[in-house]
């Protein structure tokens, strides 16, 4: 149902904030969208060499400004029904169909964004232990490594004691 059909209502008390209702209504629900979109772009880059330091703090900012925009968005189309009871019959059925209908694209991408949060919880437990294993890695390299340089220098030692014992004992004959 389109949004402009609306206008007709126009000349009953609280209309103008109605019709504001209405125009923002929507607005709110495409800046929902796109800030979905942009926690799932940067969602997918968490864990890669493309992640920076600012992902963590601007999923953050994404996600309480998107979550105050539904609340808003919410309260927005709570305000229309009140506005929309003493309308007549005709007018509440598709006023209310319009608003069901926002209603559930809002709580769409409310649950969206708790999605995306879970992932990001998930994704953050998982850099976490992978930091937690390369450190651990570092450790076993630096120790095998230093194993290493003390078996070259035994085998110095030896092959220097060798050669000490022989180059005598070959020049002798």
């Amino acid at each position: 149902m389109s949004y402009h059909k609306l206008d007709r209502y126009q000349g009953r008390d609280g209309d103008s904030e109605y019709l504001r209702l209405t125009r923002q209504i929507p607005n709110n629900i495409v800046n929902i969208s796109r800030n979905t979109k942009q926690l799932q772009k940067i969602v997918k880059v968490i864990g890669t060499p493309k992640e920076s330091q600012q992902s963590m703090g601007q999923i953050r900012h994404i996600v309480r400004d998107t979550n105050s925009l539904i609340k808003m968005t919410k309260q927005m189309v709570s305000d229309v029904s009140t506005l929309t009871q003493s309308a007549e019959n005709q007018s509440v059925e598709q006023v209310h169909e319009i608003f069901q209908d926002v209603a559930v694209m809002v709580q769409d991408q409310g649950e969206v964004l708790e999605n995306i949060e879970a992932n990001m919880q998930v994704t953050y437990d998982r850099v976490d232990r992978g930091v937690g294993e390369l450190t651990h890695a570092s450790r076993y390299q630096k120790s095998a490594r230093n194993k290493a340089m003390c078996l070259l220098v035994i085998v110095v030692i030896v092959a220097g004691i060798l050669a000490a014992i022989l180059v005598p004992t070959l020049k002798k004959k």
